[in-house]
């Protein structure tokens, strides 16, 4: 009773079992957990080629406005561990946008894409409508399934590095000197 959210869901991964529960079931935004999943297809999809440099395209950056962006220009070339990086660390959206379309061709590619993963997770109370988390009434998850889909991220050595890191310096590109450095406080 004195933790505040309505919506709890504490996942064991040692034997993957949820352990404690409140509200676990009820719908709610996914907001920016959607990001963990766009972490997890782009880190699946780019293994091993973490280095790869994408170019940001037009479409990557439309609709961001007033969101945490790195500012990225069309045309721009970055590779991919700073995208990942400035995401999961950050939270930056044009850098979800920026992966989603370089593995999917499209942000509705790539959201198919996430809700597929979703249920192969287990996932089953989840729809994603975009790789950002932007809300949108109509994307929905739970406590339980974010749990679900956290813990397989957690399986993923390269998604706890990143996540855990303390600071990073999102390097120079083809348009712009250093970009961003992410110092993380208090970790």
């Amino acid at each position: 009773d004195e933790l505040a959210s309505p919506h709890i869901a504490v996942y064991n991964t040692v034997n993957d079992r949820l352990v404690y529960q409140r509200g676990e079931n009820e719908k709610i935004l996914p907001a920016s957990t959607a990001k963990i999943m766009t972490g997890i297809l782009a880190l699946e999809h780019f293994e091993g080629r973490l280095d790869t440099k994408v170019t940001v395209t037009t479409a990557a950056l439309r609709g961001l406005e007033g969101s945490a962006v790195l500012n990225l220009k069309a045309g721009e070339e970055i590779p991919v561990r700073d995208l990942l990086y400035a995401m999961l660390v950050a939270g930056m959206n044009d850098a979800a946008n920026v992966l989603a379309i370089e593995i999917a061709g499209s942000i509705v590619d790539f959201v198919s894409l996430m809700n597929q993963k979703a249920r192969e997770i287990g996932a089953e109370q989840t729809l994603y409508l975009n790789p950002t988390g932007f809300d949108n009434a109509a994307a929905y998850t739970t406590a339980a399934d974010t749990a679900k889909i956290a813990a397989y991220a957690y399986r993923n050595k390269t998604f706890m590095e990143m996540c855990s890191a303390r600071a990073y310096t999102v390097s120079a590109t083809n348009m712009h000197g250093i970009i961003l450095h992410i110092k993380v406080i208090n970790k």
